[in-house]
């Protein structure tokens, strides 16, 4: 009789042990349900970036020109009427080999919105009234801009650039 009680002392073990192995293994794949349905959304947002990206001719993040539009779209602007300076400037195509470091150079005023001063105040209204989650920088180019110099040193990276023409190109010649 003790063998068997023994016998139903660890079967009553065992199966606590399972049940509680039961609940572990459960959490787990909830856990990894719900991270692989996170990945596959994350993976699916890159896929439609890389999509939009091959289609586009910007070197400007999505998320910065799907913020651009946005704001064009409610201000009633003209997306050429606001240019990021990076959509201006391109390495010329017989110095290629400075595209690395013409980019690094630009760095962040690549992505920097140009802004026409009559257009100032309602795009810092709608800037401080919309929650961005993206850094967000913006330059006024004013209205009576008088064109930069073109004098630079022979040495400069600024030879191997081309400013597109546009209303602000002796704005960002100058800058």
């Amino acid at each position: 009789l003790d063998g068997f009680v023994n016998q139903v002392q660890e079967a009553r073990q065992f199966a606590g042990d399972a049940e509680a192995l039961t609940k572990q293994v459960d959490g787990d794949l909830e856990k990894a349900t719900l991270s692989e349905n996170r990945l596959s959304e994350e993976f699916k947002r890159l896929q439609a970036e890389i999509k939009l990206l091959e289609a586009s001719t910007s070197s400007i993040p999505i998320q910065k020109q799907q913020i651009r539009s946005k704001l064009c779209d409610e201000l009633g602007i003209t997306l050429s009427r606001v240019p990021f300076a990076g959509e201006l400037i391109e390495v010329r195509p017989e110095h290629g080999e400075w595209a690395g470091a013409a980019n690094r150079l630009l760095g962040g005023f690549a992505t920097t919105l140009l802004v026409h001063e009559d257009d100032y105040r309602k795009i810092a209204g709608w800037v401080d009234r919309n929650q961005l989650r993206d850094k967000w920088s913006y330059i006024v180019v004013p209205v009576a801009h008088a064109g930069g110099s073109d004098r630079t040193d022979d040495r400069s990276i600024v030879r191997v650039l081309d400013v597109q023409t546009h209303a602000y190109r002796s704005w960002v010649m100058a800058h």
